[in-house]
């Protein structure tokens, strides 16, 4: 039996310890962007001139395909704006990873001078394909509102493989058949 723990223990920590390499194509942004990504969970998209000023509102839209390492899922995603707003200005991120909508008020109207991140669960997923829009929003004649970068970052938790799978059955099974011989 304890032959069967550790093929099962082994097989495990072998799926974990590989290393992490969340990929992202496909980057789209309906103005002009720079895009790249940050360590081997984040992607950045750049729009230098996404800045609003005065009443009204001002949206990019943009798209990309982020797929998580192999043997894992994307399970969480996280919202970094780089920008700012005062007066009357107002910002938010809202994506849709699938059927979920996930928006984050950055920063509300008459807030200080920053903007705030967010973060969200995903279902957990192999892939996605991503849509979202950067919103910035004007109430007073004074209004400023920019985001000049938005930064997604991902958590991804591992998938037992199926050799995985099938050395904790052999283990389950062992267990079974051993616990039920000594009755």
């Amino acid at each position: 039996m304890n032959r069967y723990k550790l093929v099962a223990g082994l097989a495990l920590v072998a799926s974990v310890v590989g290393a992490h390499a969340i990929s992202f194509s496909g980057v789209n942004a309906d103005v002009n962007h720079t895009w790249g990504t940050i360590g081997a969970d984040g992607l950045y998209i750049q729009v230098p001139s996404h800045t609003l000023f005065g009443v009204g509102n001002k949206v990019v839209n943009f798209s990309y395909n982020v797929s998580a390492t192999p043997g894992f899922l994307l399970n969480k995603v996280r919202f970094v704006p780089n920008g700012a707003v005062g007066f009357g200005g107002a910002s938010k991120i809202t994506t849709f990873h699938g059927a979920i909508s996930q928006t984050a008020i950055t920063s509300a109207v008459g807030a200080p001078i920053q903007i705030f991140s967010a973060s969200f669960g995903l279902a957990p997923a192999a892939s996605y394909v991503v849509t979202g829009s950067m919103t910035l929003t004007g109430t007073q004649a004074n209004s400023l509102a920019k985001i000049s970068v938005g930064q997604f970052f991902y958590e991804e938790q591992p998938v037992p493989e199926p050799a995985t799978l099938a050395a904790l059955g052999l283990g389950a099974a062992a267990m079974l058949r051993r616990k039920g011989g000594r009755k």
